[in-house]
This record gives structure tokens, sequence and C-alpha cells, in this order.
């Protein structure tokens, strides 16, 4: 059995102290990591818990209003939609009645009725009787 003073021989109370004085600068550096990473999870905790009771307080409004929004978005796109045909259709009918045939067609019914009233006149002034219809 070796005798104590080995032991006594390789004590070294500088380097136990250097030892001791790293374990308690990496235990202050774990505390005030701990302390930091706590107050992280009790507000990460507290945001959980607001986040959640703002789940539970207006799940079923946010779901109601995104369905009315999906409905009018869609609704107010046909309505748009269906203006420019509308629109479109106006147009053309604008176009049709001032195109060539359509107008040359209404210069022959104004021809047509300015030839009538004139021919009654002409009838008239004769003391013929025109055809009343």
């Amino acid at each position: 059995m070796e005798s104590p003073l080995v032991e006594f021989i390789k004590y070294k109370p500088e380097e136990l102290d250097k030892y001791l004085e790293s374990l308690q600068n990496d235990l202050r550096v774990r505390t005030s990591i701990n302390t930091v990473l706590s107050k992280e999870v009790k507000t990460s905790d507290a945001n959980t818990l607001a986040i959640n009771n703002f789940i539970e307080k207006y799940d079923t409004t946010v779901n109601k209003q995104l369905n009315a929004l999906v409905s009018l978005n869609n609704d107010i796109r046909k309505e748009v939609d269906l203006h420019k045909d509308l629109k479109d259709k106006s147009l053309q009918y604008k176009q049709y009645i001032t195109s060539e045939r359509c107008l040359a067609m209404k210069n022959n019914l104004l021809q047509i009725k300015k030839l009538k009233q004139e021919l009654e006149h002409f009838l008239e002034e004769r003391g013929i009787q025109a055809p009343k219809i």
C-alpha cells in the first residue's frame, strides 16, 4: 500500500483552485444562460396561452369572415366580368345601329315617310282623298 505521503506530494492547491474557479465560472455561465432561457420559456408560455385564447375566441369568426370574403370575392369578380360583357354587347349594339347597313335602312324608311307625305299632300291639293291606313 502506498503511503499517504505520495498523495500529499501530488496535491497542488493552486491547480485545484484554478480548477474550482473554472468550474465556478462554468456554473455562473450556465446559470446565466438558464436564467435567460427561463425568461424566454415564461414569455413563450405566456405567448402560447395568449395565442391559444385568441384562436379559441376568434376561430369561428375568422372562418366565417374568410368564407364570406371568398364568396364576396367570387361574386364581385363575376359581376365585374358580367358588367364587361354587358358593356361589350352594348357597344356592339351602338356600333351596329351606326353601321352602314342600319343607317341605309333608316334613310330608306325616312325616304318612304317623306315620299308618302309628299304624295298625300299632292293628292290633297288636287282634291283626291289619299288612302288612310
